[in-house]
């Protein structure tokens, strides 16, 4: 294990600072571990500090007792787990039944690994603005990523980029929140991750439980759940929480519902095919449903309904508008118990039951969806009775590929573009796009609340680069990474001098400084630390 020093950048702002330049260095210092195959990365990652990154490069990573730590990173100086760059994935493994991780802490990254066989690959607790994210999870005992202990809570958690597959014992590729709210799950975004081919007893795609909120969940890829490929329960309204979001995902094959809700949910832009129960089911679940919006979505083939909703004798705000719906031979829309839902500019093919109305048939799947329909390219060809056919009461800002919409909306996911070509030609794995994405790498997504909400206040944690996430990722003060409150110029690279005078006129002040860390560098490798 090999250890470097490295030092925060350090504002001047007179001459007096580099008197105390000793005191500041020391307060401020961050260490940088590099672990390699065969030294104990577990005991390292149980002791670290703000600030701290821990670079593990290739190999195998085995513990076999009980592993828990605390990582109490700060919005300034945040800490950072990551893989080597240019590797093969470090692979974190154990025996038995307990969990491989059990993480707790605030202000951390944890990137780039592989973990199998534990009971949880990572359970969560008690955790504030982190991001976990391109990990492999598989093989686990039970769930792939949780946060359910009860009375500890996740907040401003950011799940991204990862692929979860091979679940076992209740298998839930994600498990957020606890059953009966008993912890919460908010202002949390899982985004463009792959998961499939969940096992166990039930294994749902993404479980988000009751009394959470605040939550995005966008631009993933469900594929054969055992249970629905997403599920999101309802809370309670108070001032400041703000209903969930689900969008863009790819929801196909679940053996259940494929996107399942009960209240305070916004479903919109998500494409879901071949579900046995329904494409996108309303329900109760230990509440019951209440505003919910179903806008623009793409469900076909369901064994059910493409969209049902249920238990809507006392319901309020609930809207179901220019969604696709092919499920020929069962139901388009189904709508049980009295309601007051609006229902308006859906097309697609099916029965409509519960509502007198807001359904318009369709041609057929191959020219209104596309030949390749049930491939996932459910993108509407020249002539699709889909375009232009929204109702204008109900709208959204962009559509599953983040294309802009104006005008005379399509109804369904997509938005048809004069090139007749989607962004990505949707199919298993993960989502990609050929240009960064509002809302993930390029800032946050705007609109109104009728169809789009901004939902990226959670996406990018404080002091974890502060904004844009390249596709490769770039830790804080690494190879020209930002830490959040530093100036965009200013690194904690050791082999550079990432200090900077606030004012032109104190620009040698800033210059001495930098002399006298570099000779502090100096003097410190020399006596031998390394």
């Amino acid at each position: 294990m090999s250890k470097l020093s490295s030092v925060k950048p350090v504002v001047v702002t007179s001459s007096v600072a580099l008197l105390s330049f000793g005191l500041f260095a020391s307060s401020a210092r961050a260490e940088t571990y590099e672990i390699r195959e065969g030294e104990d990365l577990w005991a390292r990652l149980r002791d670290l500090a703000p600030g701290d990154e821990v670079i593990v490069h290739a190999g195998t990573y085995t513990q076999s007792s009980r592993w828990e730590a605390t990582w109490a990173g700060t919005s300034d100086m945040p800490i950072v787990v990551r893989a080597a760059g240019g590797e093969a994935r470090p692979v974190l493994t154990r025996d038995g039944g307990q969990n491989l991780m059990n993480l707790h802490g605030s202000y951390f990254t944890f990137h780039g690994f592989e973990l199998t066989g534990g009971s949880h690959g990572i359970r969560m607790s008690d955790v504030r603005f982190a991001t976990l994210e391109d990990l492999v999870v598989h093989d686990t005992g039970d769930v792939g990523i949780s946060c359910n202990v009860s009375g500890m809570s996740c907040d401003h958690v950011t799940i991204r980029s990862s692929e979860i597959y091979d679940t076992n014992g209740t298998g839930e590729g994600l498990y957020l929140g606890c059953n009966g709210g008993a912890c919460a799950f908010s202002d949390g975004t899982i985004e463009r991750n792959y998961i499939h081919d969940l096992g166990g007893e039930q294994g749902d795609g993404i479980e988000i439980k009751q009394g959470s909120w605040g939550n995005v969940i966008r631009d993933n890829v469900v594929v054969r759940a055992n249970y629905p490929g997403i599920t999101l329960y309802s809370f309670e309204a108070m001032a400041g929480r703000t209903s969930n979001i689900i969008e863009r995902n790819l929801v196909w094959g679940s053996n259940d519902n494929g996107i399942q809700v009960t209240g305070r949910a916004i479903v919109r832009n998500n494409v879901v095919l071949g579900a046995t129960g329904s494409g996108i089911a309303v329900q109760a679940n230990m509440d019951t449903p209440t505003e919910v919006q179903i806008l623009f979505n793409s469900v076909l083939g369901a064994g059910d309904s493409c969209i049902r909703a249920s238990s809507l004798d006392t319901a309020t705000g609930m809207v179901i508008a220019n969604n696709a719906v092919y499920c020929e031979g069962a139901r388009a829309i189904r709508i049980t118990s009295a309601s007051s839902a609006v229902v308006v500019g859906n097309v697609g093919l099916g029965s409509l039951e519960g509502a007198s109305g807001g359904l318009t048939m369709g041609t057929s799947v191959a020219a209104d969806l596309g030949a390749m329909a049930m491939m996932a390219r459910v993108y509407p060809p020249s002539g699709s009775a889909l375009i232009d056919a929204a109702d204008a009461t109900q709208t959204v800002s962009d559509d599953f590929d983040v294309r802009a919409r104006s005008g005379m909306l399509d109804v369904g996911a997509y938005e048809r573009e004069s090139s007749g070509m989607p962004v990505w030609l949707a199919t298993e794995g993960f989502k990609e796009f050929g240009t960064p994405m509002p809302g993930v790498d390029a800032g946050p997504s705007t609109g109104a609340d009728a169809g789009t909400i901004a939902t990226t206040d959670a996406a990018i944690p404080p002091g974890v680069d502060g904004g844009p996430v390249p596709d490769a990722f770039i830790p804080p003060g690494v190879d020209g990474g930002r830490v959040s409150g530093v100036d965009a110029g200013a690194s904690t690279n050791s082999g550079g001098c990432g200090c900077r005078a606030v004012a032109r006129g104190e620009a040698h002040h800033a210059l001495a400084l930098c002399l006298a860390l570099l000779g502090w560098i100096a003097s410190r490798r020399r006596h031998g630390r390394r």
